[in-house]
């Protein structure tokens, strides 16, 4: 099966717990602090001013980026605050 395939059946799936840990993990480290504050002051924080919208699309998809990693760094760090309602007998209304 080719790669994009593998994606495909695989994008909309809930974000696998191993995977959250394993952003943690990267940019818990000196050099991934270091590099997610480059991250964080040259991306993130900043504002596109200019009238280019492919640029302006650029600077969008970055900033998600960031956000994606500062989200899954969020999920490994407060695991209970992105838990669903625990409900008794299942999801079969009883």
């Amino acid at each position: 099966m080719a790669r994009r395939d593998e994606w495909l059946l695989q994008k909309w799936q809930p974000v696998s717990e191993v995977l959250i840990y394993d952003y943690q993990a990267t940019f818990s480290t000196e050099q991934g602090r270091r590099c997610l504050q480059d991250l964080m002051d040259r991306v993130y924080c900043t504002l596109y001013e200019g009238t280019d919208p492919i640029a302006m699309a650029q600077h969008g998809g970055g900033r998600a980026v960031v956000h994606s990693i500062l989200d899954a760094i969020d999920r490994s760090d407060n695991p209970a605050k992105y838990a669903g309602p625990e409900t008794e007998g299942g999801n079969d209304g009883d």
